[in-house]
């Protein structure tokens, strides 16, 4: 009796988030790219409904169903965690959860923050001293010098 419940609320849940889709693409095609100013005519008008109180009200009940189910699924989901056998699965879950954050945050860190490092034995990628040196100079000066292949051609 349990499971066709849970599989009721699934289905007014998805239901939900249907009923809002449909609403959303109602109010997109009544703005059609109207500026913001525009959404607080959104309000809706029960004496004589249009397409835009129509779709108004599916975002709203669908949203609202949508929300319901979800938090059943929730309070559900807590209580089946509850047990010895949720618990360990919760902890799995939690550690997938942070390993990925880990990794995302040092990507975001990394991204910002890059070293380049030279590990082949004889240094082949490494800059030498002079050049380091000639490049620091280019980088302060306005102009950086042309090679003679280029230095033919008119731009």
């Amino acid at each position: 009796m349990a499971v066709k419940w849970h599989f009721l609320l699934r289905l007014i849940g998805l239901t939900g988030l249907v009923a809002a889709g449909v609403g959303l693409v109602l109010v997109a095609l009544f703005l059609q790219g109207a500026p913001l100013e525009d959404w607080r005519s959104l309000s809706p008008n029960f004496q004589s409904p249009g397409t835009k109180d129509i779709g108004v009200g599916m975002v709203l009940v669908g949203g609202f169903l949508a929300m319901a189910a979800l938090l059943v699924e929730i309070k559900v989901g807590i209580s089946s965690v509850a047990g010895q056998r949720g618990a360990f699965g919760f902890n799995v879950i939690l550690q997938v959860v942070l390993a990925i954050v880990v990794v995302a945050v040092l990507n975001a860190i990394s991204f910002h923050h890059y070293l380049r490092f030279d590990w082949t034995r004889d240094r082949q990628f490494t800059l030498s001293p002079f050049r380091r040196s000639c490049e620091a100079g280019w980088a302060s000066s306005a102009t950086r010098p042309r090679s003679s292949f280029w230095s033919g051609m008119s731009p």
